[in-house]
């Protein structure tokens, strides 16, 4: 069986990509290995926030707490929202 063909592709990390999560029905956050994380607006499928370095490592998982704020736990040890 074959995989299925995307709808779209969101392009702008430098390196994987650890974790993702909605945010909201058409918000996506994203977490790499370079610590960078981002905000994704999926009707423009464009990052509305980037923030290179929000960790010194890896982000290993990011969530959206319920009133809308992204937190990230690193590889640093740092839990950050």
């Amino acid at each position: 069986m074959n995989s299925p063909t995307p709808e779209f592709v969101l392009r702008g990390h430098t390196s994987a990509v650890n974790s993702i999560k909605f945010a909201t029905a058409n918000e996506l956050c994203s977490g790499s290995l370079d610590g960078t994380l981002k905000v994704w607006d999926l009707s423009t499928r464009r990052a509305k926030v980037s923030m290179k370095g929000a960790h010194a490592e890896s982000i290993n998982t990011v969530g959206v707490t319920v009133d809308k704020h992204v937190v990230s736990l690193g590889r640093d040890g740092f839990l950050k929202v």
